[in-house]
């Protein structure tokens, strides 16, 4: 998950700022559910919800979900801003299967 306004609407010099990622997710078998924090998945980076600056205007949080071909380990991601989607996806031979999105601000 991405806001790629941040740190505003008007100024997004972090764009696009991480707060979500994990790879080998893997859906519960008995009910179909994914634990994002489950012990068996890679968590690359620990989910932080959105959190726009008051006054920052709009901001437009991206969720992407990508097919893996198969599983890898990454090192966990420490530095949120400016994470760039596309060469992620392209360094991992990700496809891109979903995408959502939603608007927020404070």
């Amino acid at each position: 998950m991405v806001d790629p306004d941040a740190p505003s609407a008007a100024q997004h010099t972090y764009r696009s700022w991480l707060h979500y990622l994990g790879s080998n997710l893997k859906p519960n078998s008995q009910d179909g559910e994914l634990n994002l924090n489950a012990p068996e998945n890679n968590i690359i980076t620990k989910y932080n919800g959105p959190s726009p600056p008051i006054g920052s205007g709009p901001h437009h949080y991206q969720v992407y979900v990508f097919k893996q071909e198969e599983a890898y380990d990454q090192a966990p991601i420490r530095n949120r801003a400016k994470f760039n989607v596309e060469n992620f996806k392209r360094s991992h031979s990700l496809e891109l299967v979903g995408k959502a999105g939603f608007i927020t601000e404070r």
